[in-house]
């Protein structure tokens, strides 16, 4: 059955606000905070826009500008502003911290490094500029090193949270799955029920063989508005599969085919438990029309253990050879 993937961070990786000292008399934190607390960053936007008309050399302006173009996933765009900001001011460690995140964005992870190890240079005490080189030593696959700097990041500030998630995701990458829960439940303290983590949990406790309590994370999903009700439904129609819950699965998989009727996944789950109840026939349809939407299903059925007992049968095997 079709397991689960989702990016490792599936959340913002946020940058840290500028330390503001503009040379920009007439500009208003309080305005510009208002603003960017309501999430209005197009508001924002045009605001420190007016500013930078006057004052085109102010790097905390800039600075601000590429941060809001970070909330808005605008790397490129970000990055452009950064670098323009950097031509007038190279000590100021957040520009540099701001410029690894629009790096990390666009997939330039190396060069986001060199960025990251500057923030930390100029401004060692800042939690977010180690959690940021963490970001990207993970998304290189570098899992050691980078929990050493969640971890350096997180002996600064104990509840940074997207340390703690960097730290949840980097050892579930490592099977290290109870430092995972640990860190994740860290992380949930401060953003309940954050369906990233959720889903994290329900891969680590499958991965635990807990399939239970995997389910229970796919119910808080679905409880607290995940929008991927498809993917969501066939994880927890395969769970009950995989606990021998047949009734229970074709359950979920007929709410699926009647939400959606071309989805292959659903019949191919149905197919699955209804052979496991005795149904062999119409769970041969089942897997029939699963394979003819989707032919790729036919190697995944050939090697799934929950079929076996059918390998010999010579409708099955027309439909996987």
């Amino acid at each position: 059955m079709r397991k689960i993937l989702f990016l490792p961070f599936a959340f913002l990786l946020l940058a840290g606000c500028t330390l503001f000292s503009s040379s920009d008399p007439s500009f208003s934190r309080e305005l510009f905070d208002d603003y960017y607390d309501k999430g209005e960053y197009k508001e924002a936007l045009a605001y420190v826009n007016e500013r930078i008309e006057k004052y085109p050399e102010d790097p905390y302006l800039l600075s601000e500008k590429g941060y809001i173009f970070l909330e808005l996933d605008e790397f490129q765009e970000a990055l452009d502003v950064i670098d323009t900001a950097l031509e007038y001011e190279e000590d100021m460690g957040t520009i540099f911290n701001n410029k690894a995140v629009a790096l990390n964005g666009l997939g330039r992870y190396e060069e986001a490094i060199d960025n990251a190890k500057k923030a930390i240079e100029i401004e060692p005490n800042e939690p977010e500029q180690y959690a940021n080189m963490g970001n990207s030593l993970f998304y290189l696959e570098r899992y050691e090193e980078a929990l050493t700097y969640y971890d350096l990041a997180l002996d600064i500030e104990p509840q940074l949270d997207f340390a703690l998630y960097g730290k949840g995701s980097t050892h579930f990458y490592l099977y290290e799955y109870e430092e995972s829960i640990e860190a994740f439940e860290s992380y949930l303290t401060l953003a309940p029920f954050d369906l990233d983590t959720l889903w994290y949990f329900a891969n680590i406790y499958e991965e635990l063989e807990d399939y239970e309590k995997a389910i229970e994370y796919l119910d808080l999903l679905i409880e607290n508005g995940e929008e991927d009700i498809l993917n969501t439904l066939d994880y927890k129609g395969y769970l009950l599969t995989l606990m021998e819950r047949f009734d229970d699965a074709i359950d979920v998989y007929d709410n699926l085919i009647e939400q959606y009727p071309d989805e292959a996944y659903s019949y191919y789950g149905k197919g699955v438990a209804l052979i496991n109840v005795g149904e062999i026939e119409e769970g041969l349809d089942h897997l029939s029309k699963a394979i003819h939407s989707d032919p790729s299903i036919a190697d995944w059925a050939n090697e799934d253990p929950l079929l076996t007992d059918i390998i010999d049968n010579k409708k099955f095997q027309k439909l996987v050879d």
